[in-house]
């Protein structure tokens, strides 16, 4: 119980859903809709799921790799997994998505971050590494906890690839980051790149928290303007963040893929 009320906590009072409610964003009403969506999946009403998803998809935008993810996944059990579909659904979704481009005409978080054309390249290896997770696992039951990680996975690199880089939509990392923090010791004892990587993301997440927290203080004791000309602060890693989620997810999955894959047939030798 006190676990999930300080996650409770830390989640409303992070960076992401303090702008959000501030903002009066809808992504706050359309993560609580996919976290229900999955909640159904999992529980075997896959129904109920895909209304949930249908109304999710008033932000095309957050939950385009979802169903790419989705999709794949139903594809290769059809006869059990299909009850979500709606014919004629895909062309009239990806239309809707690109209307939805054309009307933000927004940037994302790579393409802020490096520019182009790098920022295309760096986004096409994200994504094919998303897309090679997902079709290893696409056999998966929903309970289980390689679903739950490629679930993870996908909403984290949504928000890589989007084109918005605002801070309200990492609300989707929070099931990639419950995931980094509860395999956290398998991730320690990987690779050194997976140690740094997780460094670097702790500290990303922990920066606003602490950036924020020091401007309260100084409020007390120094003049108020020159409190307010470091209101930036806190929003100094958001670019970064998502990069850094992603990139500790895909270091992570594949150490641990092909740690199985090469030792499966040395074990055979051996035996």
């Amino acid at each position: 119980l006190w676990g999930q009320v300080s996650l409770v906590v830390f989640t409303l009072g992070s960076l992401p859903v303090m702008q959000g409610l501030k903002l009066q964003q809808i992504t706050l009403f359309v993560v609580p809709l996919l976290a229900v969506a999955m909640a159904l999946l999992v529980s075997d009403r896959p129904v109920a799921a895909g209304v949930l998803l249908a109304l999710a998809t008033i932000k095309p935008q957050l939950v385009l790799l979802l169903l790419v993810w989705l999709t794949i996944w139903t594809v290769a059990d059809w006869r059990r997994r299909y009850r979500w579909y709606l014919p004629h659904w895909v062309p009239r979704f990806w239309q809707a998505v690109r209307e939805y481009h054309n009307y933000t005409g927004e940037m994302s978080a790579m393409d802020e971050l490096v520019g182009f054309p790098w920022s295309r390249a760096l986004e096409l290896l994200a994504f094919t590494g998303m897309i090679g997770a997902c079709w290893r696992e696409r056999r998966q039951p929903t309970n289980s906890d390689a679903f739950a990680f490629t679930l993870s996975l996908v909403l984290a690199t949504t928000i890589l690839l989007v084109p918005s880089y605002g801070p309200y939509n990492q609300v989707l990392l929070i099931p990639a980051l419950l995931i980094a923090l509860k395999q956290r010791r398998a991730i320690w004892q990987g690779s050194i790149a997976s140690r740094v990587l997780f460094l670097m993301t702790a500290g990303l997440i922990l920066w606003p928290w602490f950036s924020a927290t020091a401007l309260a203080g100084l409020s007390f004791v120094v003049p108020q303007e020159t409190v307010e000309r470091g209101w930036a602060l806190p929003f100094w890693a958001v670019i970064q963040i998502p990069v850094a989620v992603v990139a500790l997810m895909l270091a992570h999955y594949y150490q641990g893929y092909y740690q199985k894959t090469f030792a499966a047939p040395a074990e055979a030798g051996s035996s």
